[in-house]
């Protein structure tokens, strides 16, 4: 209670010395935490996969079973998995591959829906930080600047200055890690939805093509980006 007592105080203060990058960090920090709930609320599994369309696929046992599945499925709220199932059932009447590469394309765009907004996060992961230390060299810069025009004077005031000037760099910091924490979450998160969609849509494909072997076109549901590239450095870069 004192640490929070603390903050509440001081945040008009820490606002303030701040200046005009403080602003920027706050937008920075306003767009990630709206984009974090957003995401939340999207990545929910019923809202990628809903249960009743699983189940639907789960019941068909071959081709005769698809009209059934297409009347079911059109009364579902749109879903990522729904527009990827829409896209097989569509090309049903043609060869697998066919629609195995309809597929593949309704999932690159479910995938991509999926991604939408993660990239903020990971801009405000890059930037916050470095947003910090720019507010901090120009505090150092107006500090030094009055020295040279007055002079030292006392320590105390001296030393104030300088913790005005390091404010920024804390409250960048204090946007940037817990920014990276959540991109590797949310990046993390669509990876697993995706695996979970190709699984579904494999064996829906499956079942409606009993005869005809699989030609891989399902793996193309992966993310775009993989998170190791995406969030980690590789081995062996960056000294």
């Amino acid at each position: 209670m004192d640490n929070l007592f603390v903050l509440v105080v001081w945040w008009p203060e820490f606002f303030r010395a701040g200046g005009v990058v403080m602003v920027l960090l706050l937008v920075c920090s306003v767009l990630t935490l709206a984009v974090c709930l957003e995401r939340s609320l999207a990545l929910r599994r019923g809202a990628v996969l809903p249960e009743r369309l699983l189940r639907l696929i789960e019941a068909v046992t071959g081709p005769g079973d698809a009209d059934h599945l297409a009347k079911e499925a059109a009364n579902l709220r749109p879903s990522p998995l729904g527009s990827v199932v829409e896209a097989a059932l569509a090309n049903l009447h043609g060869a697998r591959d066919k629609a195995e590469d309809a597929v593949a394309m309704a999932g690159r765009g479910a995938a991509s829906s999926l991604e939408r907004g993660i990239g903020l996060i990971e801009i405000a992961a890059a930037t916050a930080p470095l947003l910090g230390l720019l507010g901090t060299v120009v505090g150092m810069v107006e500090v030094f600047g009055t020295i040279s025009v007055e002079g030292f004077g006392e320590a105390q005031v001296f030393s104030a200055g300088i913790k005005k000037a390091l404010y920024t760099t804390v409250a960048g910091l204090t946007i940037g890690i817990p920014s990276l924490a959540l991109f590797i979450h949310f990046s993390r998160c669509v990876e697993r939805r995706a695996i979970e969609m190709e699984k579904a849509v494999a064996q829906l494909l499956d079942r409606l093509y009993p005869k005809e072997q699989a030609t891989g076109a399902g793996s193309r549901l992966q993310p775009r980006i993989p998170v190791e590239d995406a969030a980690l450095p590789r081995a062996g870069e960056g000294g």
